[in-house]
Protein backbone atom coordinates (compact mmCIF):
# COMPACT_ATOMS: atom_id res chain seq x y z
CA UNK A 1 0.00 0.00 0.00
CA UNK A 2 1.38 3.43 -1.00
CA UNK A 3 0.75 6.58 0.93
CA UNK A 4 0.22 9.82 -0.91
CA UNK A 5 3.12 12.24 -0.65
CA UNK A 6 2.49 15.21 1.57
CA UNK A 7 5.08 17.24 -0.34
CA UNK A 8 6.20 17.12 -3.96
CA UNK A 9 9.64 15.65 -4.60
CA UNK A 10 12.53 18.07 -4.16
CA UNK A 11 13.29 18.04 -7.89
CA UNK A 12 9.69 18.85 -8.89
CA UNK A 13 9.12 22.15 -10.70
CA UNK A 14 7.43 24.83 -8.59
CA UNK A 15 3.79 25.55 -9.39
CA UNK A 16 3.25 28.14 -12.10
CA UNK A 17 1.81 30.66 -9.66
CA UNK A 18 4.93 30.38 -7.47
CA UNK A 19 7.10 31.07 -10.51
CA UNK A 20 5.00 34.13 -11.36
CA UNK A 21 5.24 35.37 -7.79
CA UNK A 22 9.03 34.95 -7.85
CA UNK A 23 9.22 36.86 -11.14
CA UNK A 24 7.02 39.64 -9.74
CA UNK A 25 9.16 39.89 -6.61
CA UNK A 26 12.33 40.04 -8.71
CA UNK A 27 10.85 42.87 -10.79
CA UNK A 28 9.87 44.81 -7.66
CA UNK A 29 13.34 44.39 -6.14
CA UNK A 30 15.00 45.39 -9.42
CA UNK A 31 12.87 48.55 -9.60
CA UNK A 32 13.61 49.37 -5.94
CA UNK A 33 17.36 48.97 -6.50
CA UNK A 34 17.16 51.15 -9.64
CA UNK A 35 15.42 53.86 -7.59
CA UNK A 36 18.29 54.08 -5.08
CA UNK A 37 20.66 57.07 -5.28
CA UNK A 38 23.72 56.19 -7.41
CA UNK A 39 26.19 55.51 -4.55
CA UNK A 40 23.75 53.21 -2.75
CA UNK A 41 22.71 51.49 -5.97
CA UNK A 42 26.35 50.78 -6.90
CA UNK A 43 27.24 49.41 -3.46
CA UNK A 44 24.07 47.30 -3.09
CA UNK A 45 24.63 45.88 -6.58
CA UNK A 46 28.27 45.01 -5.97
CA UNK A 47 27.97 43.68 -2.42
CA UNK A 48 24.50 42.12 -2.22
CA UNK A 49 23.81 41.13 -5.82
CA UNK A 50 27.29 40.34 -7.15
CA UNK A 51 28.76 39.10 -3.87
CA UNK A 52 31.85 41.32 -3.65
CA UNK A 53 33.47 41.93 -0.29
CA UNK A 54 33.42 45.43 1.19
CA UNK A 55 37.12 45.77 0.35
CA UNK A 56 36.62 44.65 -3.27
CA UNK A 57 33.61 46.94 -3.73
CA UNK A 58 35.57 49.82 -2.20
CA UNK A 59 38.45 49.20 -4.59
CA UNK A 60 36.11 48.98 -7.60
CA UNK A 61 34.38 52.24 -6.66
CA UNK A 62 37.45 54.14 -5.44
CA UNK A 63 36.03 54.65 -1.94
CA UNK A 64 36.90 53.35 1.52
CA UNK A 65 35.44 50.14 2.96
CA UNK A 66 33.82 52.27 5.68
CA UNK A 67 32.07 54.35 2.99
CA UNK A 68 30.89 51.10 1.38
CA UNK A 69 29.45 50.08 4.75
CA UNK A 70 27.60 53.40 5.13
CA UNK A 71 26.18 53.32 1.59
CA UNK A 72 25.16 49.68 2.01
CA UNK A 73 23.33 50.38 5.27
CA UNK A 74 21.52 53.37 3.77
CA UNK A 75 20.70 51.46 0.59
CA UNK A 76 19.39 48.41 2.44
CA UNK A 77 17.31 50.64 4.74
CA UNK A 78 15.78 52.31 1.68
CA UNK A 79 15.08 48.91 0.09
CA UNK A 80 13.39 47.64 3.26
CA UNK A 81 11.14 50.71 3.30
CA UNK A 82 10.36 50.40 -0.41
CA UNK A 83 9.59 46.68 -0.16
CA UNK A 84 7.71 46.74 3.15
CA UNK A 85 4.31 46.40 1.40
CA UNK A 86 5.29 43.21 -0.42
CA UNK A 87 5.01 39.77 1.22
CA UNK A 88 8.13 37.67 1.51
Amino acid sequence: RHLARAHPPADAAPPADAALLDAARAAVVEAAVAALPPPGRAVVTLVRLEGLSYADAASALGISPRTVEVHLRRGMDALRRALRAYPR
